[in-house]
């Protein structure tokens, strides 16, 4: 809604006075002040945030169509009414989406707050040395720095990073794949292994039609994760949009294909300033309808530590890893319903997923409580008709934090078939019907709606 950069050093027990002026037009309700900086002598980000309610603009807004069921030839009618309840909207908007819907069962749960789990304790068994890999299957080499010079095709892979913010950089590579930074302060610079690496073991695969696809990690700084997947093969990756506002996030779209199987992937990549989590959205499109499988999945480095317990959460279906001080987490937090998680050795995670072209059995809900080279992951099965989005967060810090689920469109609105913008300037009550048209689709679609204020 409202941002203001500061620069200024605030010494202990000193305050300072900074105004922020709230643009008019503003919807009312509840909003959070977060403020936001860096501890000069450690080098660390951190935040602060308190609740704050702002009158303004508000009013009602109903959507629906004409019919509630069409045959593919039938023309389908948006209609919207908007009521404004407070200030008279001036110069605002009203946008309309048709799209597939994303949560298919019950109704989409209320905005909880974000959630901070309670640290686990150290038990005499974690106490112990590292549970050792097997031999046959501990791909990395036993200093755990990393290949020394890889024999990699040159500029396969690229990547762009979101790093407007603190106290998370995130490099989104060109085939799904992804590296975590956090903090210019950290003592090891990347949060998924290789650590060194810009680019990183960890991003999104798919189950489709007989094929295992996934990140083209052959050709990524190590080797240890080559299990020979078919490899998205990378199509476009636009800029970096936004202020890293909540309202205004850093945003990064990616466009990844499968030639083989007709398979398209696009991944909208977020974060807001300050957060110590980002959000993944990708959207699955398939050249004829099926049941698949999509996973999100990483090999962890625990902020210079490659060794880590298994942590979840049934309350969110969260998983993720812990360090040996137990100082330090990452956590997968589903934002659809996952239907899997699994938390194990780097090695299990990439093999449950599949090997040489062959899928492997898939996630089987379970974590290993004992300390090891690990990784995390979630799973969703799901049918695909056209197209389907799938959403998830992804934290780091000192607690394990479990981020605020909210569902804003992307959750409710998925792939977007139809959509139009039209002018909104009322004191009163503004109806709308707008002819869509055919829409080369079959299944379950939903009407969305949002009107905003200039």
């Amino acid at each position: 809604m409202a941002q203001v950069d500061h620069a200024d050093v605030i010494l202990a027990g000193d305050s300072i006075q900074v105004a922020i002026d709230v643009p008019a037009g503003t919807v009312t309700g509840d909003y959070e002040f977060k403020i936001t900086g860096t501890n000069t002598q450690t080098g660390q980000a951190f935040g602060l945030r308190r609740s704050v309610s702002v009158t303004g603009v508000s009013g009602g807004l109903e959507v629906l169509t004409s019919s509630p069921t069409y045959f593919v030839d039938e023309d389908i009618t948006a209609l919207a009414s908007f009521t404004a309840s407070g200030s008279p909207v001036d110069n605002g908007s009203l946008d309309l989406k048709i799209c597939t819907p994303v949560w298919t069962g019950g109704a989409e749960p209320p905005p909880p707050p974000t959630l901070v789990l309670d640290s686990p304790a150290q038990s005499a068994a974690q106490a112990a040395p590292m549970s050792q890999d097997p031999a046959a299957k501990n791909r990395k080499p036993e200093s755990g720095r990393g290949p020394d010079s890889p024999q990699l095709a040159p500029d396969v892979i690229t990547f762009t990073p979101i790093a407007g913010g603190a106290p998370l950089q995130i490099n989104v590579a060109n085939d799904a794949s992804y590296q975590v930074i956090y903090g210019s302060g950290s003592t090891t610079p990347g949060q998924v292994y290789w650590t060194n690496a810009d680019i990183a073991d960890a991003g999104l695969f798919l189950w489709y039609d007989g094929y295992v696809i996934g990140p083209d990690f052959s050709n990524h700084p190590s080797g240890s994760a080559s299990n020979y997947y078919d490899v998205w093969t990378p199509a476009a990756q636009g800029a970096v949009t936004g202020s890293g506002t909540p309202g205004d996030p850093w945003t990064i779209e990616t466009n990844v294909v499968h030639q083989p199987s007709g398979t398209s992937l696009t991944t909208r990549n977020s974060y807001v300033d300050g957060e110590n989590y980002f959000r993944v959205d990708w959207d699955i499109c398939l050249p004829q309808a099926a049941q698949v499988s999509t996973f999100l999945a990483a090999d962890y480095y625990l902020q210079g530590s490659d060794n880590g317990y298994g942590l979840y959460d049934a309350d969110t279906g969260s998983v993720g890893g812990y360090n040996y001080a137990h100082d330090w987490f990452q956590i997968f937090t589903p934002i659809r319903p996952s239907s899997h998680y699994f938390e194990g050795r780097y090695w299990e995670v990439w093999d449950n997923i599949g090997y040489a072209g062959t899928a492997g059995p898939g996630f089987n809900d379970t974590i290993n409580t004992d300390l090891i080279d690990n990784g995390a992951g979630l799973q969703w099965d799901m049918y695909v008709n056209g197209c389907a989005t799938v959403s998830a967060f992804w934290s780091f810090g000192e607690t394990p934090t479990i981020p605020p689920v909210v569902p804003p469109y992307e959750e409710t609105c998925g792939y977007v078939l139809w959509q139009t913008t039209l002018p909104l300037s009322t004191a009163g009550t503004a109806d709308f019907s707008e002819v869509a048209g055919t829409l080369d689709t079959t299944g379950q679609l939903l009407l969305w709606g949002q009107a905003s204020s200039a």
